[in-house]
């Protein structure tokens, strides 16, 4: 242990704290030298080692709580190394100048923890490159951080569900922090107690969850803990069908949406290209549309914008027109309705009594005449045709008695037909055509016995029908 005598002698000392306002600073240290003063005294011999004195502090923000601690009764632990970054290996630290002359010195200096509260100055002792032994007070502050939150609001964002369940929110905490904070590094908490131990902070980013308090803490500040209410607002619904269907002889399509506390923007699609302001649209072109809705919110004299985007289609539809019918003629003859542009219809004919099918084809038609209908399913108006289906009778009886007389084709209602009737053996018999009544059973003026007979029809467009029938006696 160094001892100095003095006599006589004295040394003023002028001390100034200086703060370390980061745990990471590198501390600044005035050195000041003993002045000494003279009085007109007698001299006397003695011995003094070499001091120089120095002055510095450290403050530390009293974020411990829990298991008997409190962030507010000003103790809280220290790493006194780091006042001295540089001079870690050969500096010791006494809590007063009794402790110093002793060589008590404080044995973990990494953690100590004051013993006056709030503010106490204990003492540390190194060596320089001189050989000169420095003495410095260390000045320890403790800031304490208040137990309870300080609650700085309330921030908004627009509801991200939309499947009807609970509102849920995406929030940013890196956009919700520079809003707030500006760039200011803070964390966001789930909880107080996190907060104060500086521990499983929200990650910056996206996160998904429902209204909430969250815990602010300042980082490398004494400032409190910070509570910030996450609130969800709603956004506009747009009451619009996915798919519109409008009949061309109908006009244009008219949109209507509420107009309270909404604004709105209409796009087409295909180009992008803004056609629209306001609540009202009128549409007169098929195609794809896309209306945003943005609902303005003030709160606290602060703006929230929470908009919706919906697309939706528009087609507008001719009225039907039949183009062509395919009649199959025969046993079981058949109709096809061909439409002159595609579309969503339904068909009937008059024998089905107007009972409507999806099919454009019929099989199984009786012979006679009819008329086919093609209708559009959205109501956008109804086109027909008339059809003739031919009947082949199966025997006829040539016996004078007014019934059954003579065998034609029946349902024939286009001329230029013409009918060709054969015996079994394949020899012609007679020629019929359109302006003729029929075939009496006769050939080269005698009776063709009962018996069974061919025939072939050709018809205009070409088609040909073949088949039986008997002669009955």
């Amino acid at each position: 242990m160094k001892t100095f005598l003095v006599l006589f002698l004295a040394f003023q000392f002028t001390s100034l704290p200086l703060k370390i306002s980061g745990l990471g600073d590198r501390p600044v240290l005035f050195t000041y030298l003993a002045k000494e003063k003279t009085r007109a005294e007698p001299q006397i011999n003695f011995k003094v080692t070499n001091y120089i004195f120095q002055s510095t502090s450290i403050e530390v923000c009293d974020y411990e709580r829990g298991f008997g601690l409190s962030s507010t009764d000003g103790f809280a632990s220290f790493n006194l190394l780091l006042a001295y970054p540089s001079r870690n290996s050969d500096i010791e630290f006494f809590e007063n100048n009794n402790d110093l002359q002793n060589g008590l010195e404080i044995m973990s200096p990494e953690n100590y923890r004051n013993t006056i509260a709030f503010n106490q100055t204990i003492l540390a002792r190194r060596t320089n490159g001189n050989g000169t032994e420095i003495i410095e007070d260390l000045n320890l502050t403790v800031i304490p951080i208040p137990d309870e939150p300080v609650p700085i609001g309330e921030y908004y964002v627009c509801n991200a569900n939309t499947d009807g369940g609970p509102p849920t929110a995406i929030y940013n905490f890196e956009e919700i922090g520079r809003s707030i904070f500006g760039n200011e590094e803070v964390t966001f908490h789930a909880n107080i107690d996190e907060a104060f131990e500086n521990d499983e902070n929200f990650v910056f980013g996206d996160v998904l969850a429902q209204e909430l308090i969250v815990y602010v803490r300042k980082q490398n500040k004494c400032d409190p803990i910070y509570s910030l209410s996450l609130k969800i607002l709603e956004k506009p619904e747009i009451e619009i069908e996915d798919q519109y269907q409008v009949c061309r002889n109908q006009g244009v399509l008219n949109l209507d949406l509420p107009e309270e506390n909404l604004s709105y923007e209409w796009f087409k699609e295909i180009d992008n290209e803004q056609i629209n302001l306001g609540a009202n649209l009128e549409i007169s072109e098929s195609g794809t549309y896309i209306v945003i809705a943005t609902a303005t919110y003030n709160i606290n004299n602060r703006l929230y914008e929470c908009a919706t985007e919906k697309s939706f289609t528009v087609e507008f539809l001719d009225n039907p027109e039949i183009e062509n019918v395919e009649v199959t003629q025969g046993s079981n003859s058949q109709v096809l309705v061909q439409m002159t542009e595609p579309g969503e219809y339904e068909f009937s004919t008059s024998y089905l009594n107007n009972i409507y099918q999806d099919s454009n084809l019929f099989t199984e038609v009786p012979p006679g005449e009819h008329e086919i209908y093609a209708r559009e399913k959205n109501g956008c108006g109804l086109d027909k045709v008339e059809i003739s289906i031919l009947a082949f009778p199966p025997f006829f009886t040539p016996n004078n008695d007014g019934i059954n007389d003579f065998w034609q084709v029946k349902g024939i209602t286009v001329p230029n037909y013409s009918v060709h009737i054969y015996d079994r053996y394949g020899k012609l018999l007679v020629k019929l055509n359109s302006n003729e009544k029929g075939w009496d059973g006769n050939f080269n003026g005698r009776n063709m016995p009962a018996d069974d007979y061919w025939f072939r029809l050709k018809l205009q467009n070409g088609q040909e029908i073949n088949g039986h029938f008997s002669l009955v006696r």
